[in-house]
């Protein structure tokens, strides 16, 4: 996979511009502002920077075959993506998909569904990349669970020569990703 170097600047204005995206449904200002922020600019930076993003060597590569890659992603540090199960950023989105609970609460989400009909082509996701070379999502996870739920429904999202699925990726040490629990604990409130 060719890469091409990123700064954090660049790599923040994926994560502003995949939040207008309009196919995704909702309006998140009255989130970010449940949680202290006067916008949602401002909590996504806290956050990121909370995240040492700033600090990363960033780099955007082409994922050749999302409908095997994404499902396959680990879901991040969100108290809210893990509600359903014990987060110790190892388990995955298709994992994920088939805990009943989390299942059902796919099949009404409000971006969820919709983005398993209509995925965004182009797309960038913002992604950690462990020792292992296993990915956790940062940014994009209504996107990498859309494309976990389609499968499971049996209706592979299609991606064609438009569909591109771009992420931004650094890598991560073990001993961050044990930092990222304790986010995970705290959450993105404002501090």
């Amino acid at each position: 996979m060719e890469s091409m170097k990123l700064t954090f600047d660049e790599v923040f204005k994926f994560w502003l511009d995949a939040e207008v995206m309009a196919v995704e449904g909702r309006e998140i200002l009255s989130v970010a502002k449940s949680k202290g922020f006067t916008s949602i600019t401002e909590w996504r930076l806290n956050t990121a920077l909370r995240l040492g993003m700033d600090t990363k060597e960033w780099v955007l590569q082409k994922i050749d075959n999302p409908n095997e890659t994404l499902p396959n992603i680990i879901i991040g540090p969100y108290q809210g993506w893990s509600r359903f199960f014990d987060n110790q950023l190892n388990t995955t989105f298709a994992q994920a998909v088939e805990i009943p609970e989390f299942f059902e609460w796919c099949k009404t989400h409000d971006r969820v569904v919709p983005l398993s009909q209509k995925f965004p082509s182009p797309t960038t996701l913002i992604l950690f990349r462990k020792e292992s070379g296993e990915y956790i999502h940062i940014e994009g996870g209504h996107r990498i669970c859309a494309v976990a739920f389609a499968q499971k429904l049996g209706k592979p999202i299609k991606f064609n020569d438009n569909g591109d699925v771009f992420v931004a990726v650094t890598e991560v040490k073990d001993s961050e990703v044990e930092s990222l629990k304790t986010f995970l604990r705290t959450g993105t409130d404002k501090k």
